[in-house]
């Protein structure tokens, strides 16, 4: 197959556009980053959520469609669709590397915007993430919304990581919760990225994709980045133990 490039030197409100033609490049190159469309792939899993469950508990879902999504930082990681329709990726970590993030990602619509996303997944190790992502392809920057993370100590996490790329750190984070927002030891599964058009883009979980949503972070919308992709990310155990996730539910509204 031919391979065609995008190149990202388009104004943001082109870029956020909703009719641009996206699905025709297999990559899109700015000067920080170069994000590979992730190739479609249908196999018998693994998948850490099962068709009964999801139904019994949180009814018919919509997962979200890797057919529109890029690679960022792909390396050893892989995402696959599985026979229920979710979808599964999976970050082997690397050893002696503490912030190594691969994410699959596709492009915002243009303020204002509401994204939910519902997924478990595994933590086999401390120090390792799963994330919904905030990325600024223009700047290569990215907010990671870490639900949940482990901590260097172990404990269970809610955090929102500011990184300057794949792996480097930017020195803070907007939040970290240890051991908190948990009920029943049930972290919340479902999150919500929102930008209202009115100057502020907040970040909110649930343990449902209709609500009660607890907004735990609210920033002007152009701090530290103006996001214009969003996805879902891994951050790898700097031991080299595994993470991955399972993503059962995602709905992208605009007013």
């Amino acid at each position: 197959m031919k391979t065609r490039y995008l190149a990202l030197l388009f104004t943001a409100s082109i870029l956020m556009a909703q009719d641009l033609p996206l699905g025709e490049a297999d990559h899109l190159e700015s000067p920080p980053l170069k994000l590979e469309k992730v190739q479609v792939d249908l196999k018998a899993g693994p998948s850490t959520k099962d068709n009964s469950r999801k139904a019994f508990f949180y009814g018919i879902d919509t997962p979200p469609n890797l057919a529109n999504f890029f690679w960022g930082n792909q390396g050893n990681c892989v995402v696959n669709t599985n026979p229920d329709g979710t979808v599964t990726m999976f970050h082997p970590g690397q050893a002696g590397v503490a912030f190594n993030w691969c994410m699959i990602v596709q492009p915002l619509p243009a303020p204002p915007y509401t994204a939910i996303s519902c997924y478990d997944g595994h933590i086999f190790e401390r120090a390792a993430s799963l994330s919904t992502i905030w990325l600024d392809v223009f700047t290569g920057k990215f907010v990671a919304h870490s639900t949940p993370g482990a901590s260097d100590s172990g404990a269970v996490s809610i955090a929102a990581w500011k990184m300057n790329n794949f792996t480097t750190y930017a020195g803070s984070a907007y939040y970290t919760y240890s051991n908190a927002l948990v009920t029943g030891g049930i972290l919340p599964e479902c999150t919500r990225i929102r930008d209202g058009g009115t100057g502020t883009r907040t970040y909110a979980v649930s343990h449902k994709k209709e609500g009660p949503w607890l907004t735990i972070h609210a920033v002007p919308s152009g701090d530290f980045i103006t996001p214009n992709f969003f996805g879902y990310a891994l951050r790898g155990s700097g031991n080299g133990v595994a993470s991955m996730m399972t993503i059962y539910h995602e709905s992208v509204t605009t007013p």
